[in-house]
């Protein structure tokens, strides 16, 4: 989470500069390094937190409890989060940065508001408790997933990344 939002907050610091540059390559070059970085910090510690989430909930619950049953649901929740919680900070950063302040807006309601309520409620009446924690990492999919769908599906025949970083045709000088 530190390492996601440590670089999503970098990624937007220098789309401002870029962007204001009119440099397309290095606004694509700096999101794609950020989403490097995210996945070779993050997928591994995800992995192990995923794979050990019982020996970190027995760090603060006895093992075999019901307690600790759920804090191993809720852990594992956590880990498949991360790594979906951090793309959707570096494109949020990102478009903060080109002052693409609407669909931040957008984003932000989607995910805080509807996504997170919808699948709370989904999930949580399916589920149980268990549903209820399950619903983090499935709406941050959702905000994720939405996100590239809409922008995609706007952009019919575009770029992917020229889409999906919103620039629009013939941005910056330095673009290939």
């Amino acid at each position: 989470l530190i390492i996601g939002n440590g670089v999503a907050a970098s990624v937007g610091l220098v789309t401002q500069v870029l962007h204001s540059e009119k440099d397309a390559k290095a606004l694509r070059g700096t999101v794609k390094s950020g989403l490097v970085l995210l996945i070779k910090f993050d997928a591994p510690f995800s992995a192990l937190l995923f794979l050990f989430a019982g020996a970190v909930a027995g760090l603060f619950l006895p093992a075999g409890t019901e307690e600790w049953t759920l804090a191993v649901q809720v852990v594992r929740c956590l880990a498949v989060s991360l790594l979906l919680h951090g793309c959707n900070r570096i494109i949020i950063q990102y478009l903060q940065g080109a002052r693409k302040m609407l669909p931040v807006h957008l984003m932000t309601a989607f995910h805080r508001i509807v996504a997170l309520t919808v699948f709370t409620v989904l999930l949580g009446y399916s589920f149980g408790t268990a549903g209820l924690f399950a619903a983090i990492p499935v709406s941050e999919g959702a905000v994720l997933l939405g996100y590239i769908a809409v922008v995609l599906l706007k952009n019919r025949g575009r770029d992917f990344w020229n889409s999906v970083l919103m620039l629009p045709d013939g941005f910056g000088y330095n673009d290939d």
